[in-house]
């Protein structure tokens, strides 16, 4: 009957119009795939007659649908019936019965499941004689070819750190007290964290531990993993094999073996993408351990026992790793101190903390000295160097790493991962995005919280964003965010800044405004962001009123860190000073300086005393005070460099300070030096920064005064 439909709608519609014969193609095209389904899965089971004849009722539905599909177009004429009105209820009416179809087929694959689950956890006896009605023969005297290694690469000597996850990994896995069984576990995370390296130390340990069989399947695609297996079984030669059996009926007896043997064994999953590709090739029994690596936490859930995420390194951590890649193994507090810095700036990622320090090992650079080099050069260092030695071990750089994720997302998922990369990467409330209010253009799913939901679960899936439910709260790894906001086209970032600032202005004072503890830290926050987009459209009165709330509260919450209530009072005096009120700008600022110069100097860099101090500059300098204002410059500028390195973003900002004191000054050559150089320092990383158009804007009034000059 398919193959009739097939040749009626091809013979009378192919010749007459391209668009008709497409979309009745589609049609048999979608319901030949689930019928082949269908045919797979019943052949697996016997079907209750009640449920046979309703997938028979809904066939003759689905052959109606084609059939009412001919009739429209004979009809309506073939060469414009698509785009009839009538036509939107032919394809609905077909796409509601497929559907339906769908959902039974899926219910008939949970069915087949349960069914093989059952069929694989036979006695051995039982499987080896159904092995033996496949003419798979299994002699008793036959054995195994073991141990046998299938394995990647060898161990990794640089391997560092993942203690605890080792540590964890390892009791999950071990051997249960109840007998033989199949343990698994998930490593997961975003690309670059090193999951692969972690499972191939784990399956070193495993081999020195005496395991015998260890078999690594990257699985990526099912061409991939069906290839690693069969290899494997043509090395190890399970009891059954033979020579020259086809490739089916090779991971047949394979994973037969695998579920019956008391050996114990240990197989990676590396790189899954699909859960369907991981449920479908999942030993039902055996003694033996399982370790996938995946990007999703959605594909970490099921079918492994545990899930457990590979964390970013912390700031020390990464410090330590860069240095012992870059082979600098007596450095000195400065070098240590800028391998920190450069771990934070790189969020920790395995990947980029390797990629840097192949960098810094070819460039013969100090840390030190590498730093504002990197800082000023960050986009051109995120691959290898060219005349660096191959790494076996990542093959992916941070160009290409999330770039077929990229590539992958719809319209809506695109749009809100753009959208998120214009917020604070480590805490986005997920209902200051999901908005009711209406956002032109093509932003409606938005508004739809459906919508919204389909777009975050799949940056979610793809391990682009991460979700904490609890305090509903969205993060990005920082990487991520640069490596996407490169991504968009100049076109897509100016229309998603253009949302990002209305989302955040109409709706960051309702979520204030909508929080039940005003009391609260989540407050404090709220008006923080409320303040920040006010202060920057140059509305002053209303950012001075919330960042006074969010300094109220973090003056009586206990929990409030020093730098927290240093960064609150300095916050206040940056908004004071934008109402032309100097001198108690002043005051508050000094309060933040008190605060950081009290604590210990070995933790004074966790204070941000550049900013306060450039805070202090400006009110100083407005009340003509220029040379405590140069004064507080030169502090600010000594703090910047020994933080961050030379000229960094913040040094841009120092000289856009003193180009307009040099203004005021009269002084209007060193005035256009220091602006030019804030424009050079500041837009490269931040080119939607208010800094860089008050350069250009302050550039713009030196021309102005010269009367000569037309720039």
């Amino acid at each position: 009957m398919e193959s009739l439909t097939f040749d009626i709608a091809s013979t009378q519609l192919g010749s007459k119009s391209d668009d008709a014969f497409q979309e009745v193609t589609r049609y048999l095209g979608e319901l030949s795939e689930k019928l082949a389904l269908f045919e797979v899965y019943q052949s697996r089971i016997d079907l209750d007659p009640s449920l046979f004849e309703s997938f028979f009722g809904l066939l003759v539905d689905l052959v109606l649908a084609c059939a009412s599909a001919i009739k429209h177009f004979r009809k309506n004429g073939v060469s414009q019936a698509i785009n009839f009105t009538s036509w939107t209820n032919v394809d609905r009416h077909f796409s509601k019965n497929l559907q339906e179809f769908t959902h039974r087929i899926e219910h008939l694959r949970h069915l087949v499941e349960a069914y093989n689950v059952t069929e694989i956890r036979l006695k051995q006896n039982e499987v080896i004689e159904s092995l033996g009605r496949h003419s798979l023969q299994v002699s008793g005297q036959e054995e195994a070819h073991l141990p046998y290694y299938q394995l990647p690469f060898g161990r990794n000597h640089a391997f560092f750190g993942r203690t605890k996850v080792l540590e964890e990994l390892r009791d999950v896995l071990q051997p249960s007290s109840a007998g033989n069984s199949i343990r698994s576990a998930a490593l997961w995370g975003t690309g670059g964290l090193g999951k692969s390296q972690v499972a191939l130390e784990y399956a070193n340990l495993q081999v020195q531990a005496q395991c015998r069989l260890v078999i690594w399947l990257p699985a990526q695609s099912e061409t991939d993993m069906s290839r690693a297996l069969v290899q494997a079984a043509s090395q190890v030669r399970p009891p059954g094999y033979e020579e020259g059996m086809s490739a089916e009926r090779t991971r047949f007896t394979m994973w037969n073996w695998l579920q019956t043997t008391d050996i114990s064994w240990l197989i990676i999953f590396d790189n899954v993408d699909e859960n369907e590709l991981l449920i479908s090739n999942w030993p039902a029994a055996g003694n033996g351990q399982i370790v996938v690596t995946c990007r999703s936490e959605l594909i970490a859930a099921s079918p492994a026992d545990c899930a457990i995420e590979i964390p970013s390194f912390t700031r020390k951590e990464g410090g330590e790793l860069l240095l012992k890649l870059a082979g600098k193994r007596k450095a000195d507090d400065d070098d240590t101190a800028a391998a920190e810095e450069l771990s934070d700036m790189l969020g920790g990622l395995a990947l980029a903390i390797n990629i840097t320090a192949r960098q810094i090992f070819v460039k013969k650079k100090s840390m030190k000295q590498f730093l504002p080099y990197f800082i000023k050069n960050k986009q051109s260092l995120r691959t290898p160097p060219r005349y660096a030695a191959r790494n076996p071990y990542y093959n992916e750089t941070l160009v290409t790493v999330w770039q077929t994720a990229f590539n992958s997302l719809d319209e809506d998922s695109s749009h809100l991962l753009g959208l998120i990369c214009f917020f604070a990467p480590d805490a986005i409330p997920r209902d200051i995005i999901n908005t009711p209010a209406h956002i032109p253009g093509t932003w409606h799913f938005l508004t739809d919280t459906a919508g919204y939901e389909e777009a975050e679960a799949q940056l979610l899936r793809m391990s682009l964003i991460k979700i904490n439910d609890e305090i509903g709260l969205i993060s990005i790894h920082r990487l991520i965010r640069e490596a996407y906001y490169d991504h968009l086209s100049e076109e897509k970032r100016r229309d998603t800044f253009r949302v990002a600032y209305l989302v955040g202005e109409k709706l960051g004072k309702r979520a204030a405004e909508n929080c039940d503890d005003k009391e609260s830290l989540m407050y404090a926050y709220l008006c923080e962001s409320v303040a920040t987009i006010d202060h920057r459209r140059g509305r002053y009165g209303d950012a001075n009123i919330f960042f006074l709330r969010s300094l109220f509260i973090r003056e009586k919450e206990p929990t409030t860190t020093a730098p927290e209530l240093a960064d609150a009072y300095s916050a206040v005096g940056l908004a004071l000073f934008g109402l032309f009120r100097s001198e108690e700008a002043i005051r508050y600022v000094n309060k933040a300086l008190e605060i950081s110069y009290a604590a210990p100097e070995d933790v004074q860099h966790t204070f941000n005393i550049d900013r306060y101090l450039r805070n202090r500059s400006r009110p100083q300098a407005a009340l003509r005070n220029f040379e405590s204002a140069k004064q507080d410059v030169a502090a600010a500028k000594a703090f910047q460099t020994k933080v961050y390195g030379q000229d960094s973003h913040f040094h841009g900002e120092t000289s856009y300070i003193l180009g307009k004191v040099a203004v005021q000054e009269g002084d209007l050559d060193l005035a256009m030096q220091h602006l030019q150089r804030a424009y050079d320092l500041q837009s490269p990383g931040k080119p939607t920064h208010q800094s860089v158009a008050s350069a250009l804007y302050h550039q713009a009034l030196v021309c102005m005064r010269r009367s000569t000059d037309r720039r």
